[in-house]
């Protein structure tokens, strides 16, 4: 059964369901952000354990902090404030003193793109995208 709106008042009902349903959209988002944070860091905690020397110690060293902008909020996956340096070095490996170069161990990207994955399938679960 529709409910009858009289013309002068159809903005306000419009401006309303708006409303409602962006702060029903916003915190879906919210949540997706979170399983996105938790699943890109699994990932990148599994994909760093044991590919290089002192590796099980520094897949233990990566932590999610959250960043809170406005009503959105932001998951950042990083490195141990001490320790971050070492990332960029092992992903894309470096110049060695005596010439050469040492060997990349890709671990970040394959997590960013675990993370991006599951934040796309619990947006169009959650939001209804993709049929």
């Amino acid at each position: 059964m529709s409910k009858k709106i009289e013309i002068a008042s159809l903005s306000n009902a419009v401006r309303k369901m708006l409303e409602t349903y962006s702060d029903e959209a916003i915190k879906v988002m919210n949540e997706a952000v979170d399983e996105a944070g938790k699943a890109g860091l699994e990932e990148l905690k599994v994909s760093a354990s044991g590919k290089f020397n002192n590796a099980d110690n520094y897949a233990k060293t990566w932590r999610v902090r959250k960043i809170e902008k406005s009503v959105l909020k932001r998951k950042d996956i990083l490195h141990t404030p001490t320790d971050y340096r070492i990332a960029h070095l092992l992903e894309h490996g470096h110049v060695k003193r005596g010439g050469g170069r040492t060997r990349d161990f890709p671990h970040v990207a394959p997590a960013e793109k675990k993370a991006e994955q599951v934040l796309v399938e619990e947006l169009e679960k959650k939001l209804g995208g993709k049929s």
